[in-house]
């Protein structure tokens, strides 16, 4: 029994080895695999050493030399660095907008507890009391434009006109029928 414990546990390294070489051939899982590896032992670092040359062999299939490859790596990274840039300037403008709405909305809010807070003025002068001080100063003007109008440019006495028979006859003339 002592003997077939250890014969599993090897079957089992085995089998386990020989999945993680078949994923090491797709590239996807290729990190996450070398970091399961480390856990496993030295059989799965060889059995790695192995691989890698031919992966990579594979990879370079065109015939570019090796400088072409690490400076087109370069500008991936850099292009890579780049668009991390653009979305955090993004991300940056983005928070600016979402301050500067609630900027205006606090102005907002202050605003009206300004007029909520804010005492009735009591005027000294009321509106009532404007709107009757207005219908005597034109009723007045009308008065002094009759009285300048029959008196002076006219040819009566100023003091007929507030006369109520000089109305009367004006209203006569105006409304004459024929």
């Amino acid at each position: 029994m002592s003997n077939s414990q250890p014969e599993l546990k090897t079957e089992k390294k085995q089998k386990q080895e020989t999945k993680l070489t078949d994923k090491l051939k797709s590239k996807a899982q290729w990190g996450k695999l070398v970091n399961k590896v480390k856990s496993f032992g030295p059989k799965i670092k060889v059995a790695l050493k192995k691989l890698t040359p031919k992966k990579r062999e594979k990879n370079t299939s065109d015939d570019t030399p090796p400088q072409k490859r690490y400076r087109s790596r370069k500008q991936e990274e850099a292009s890579t660095e780049q668009a991390r840039l653009k979305r955090q300037k993004e991300s940056q403008q983005e928070e600016l907008s979402s301050e500067k709405l609630t900027r205006k909305q606090q102005k907002k809010k202050q605003k009206a507890e300004k007029k909520k807070n804010k005492k009735p003025k009591r005027r000294v002068f009321p509106i009532w009391l404007r709107i009757i001080v207005v219908l005597l100063l034109c009723s007045l003007a009308v008065v002094a434009g009759a009285v300048v109008g029959y008196g002076i440019i006219g040819s009566g006495k100023p003091s007929d006109a507030l006369d109520m028979e000089t109305w009367r006859h004006i209203f006569d003339i105006v409304t004459e029928k024929k």
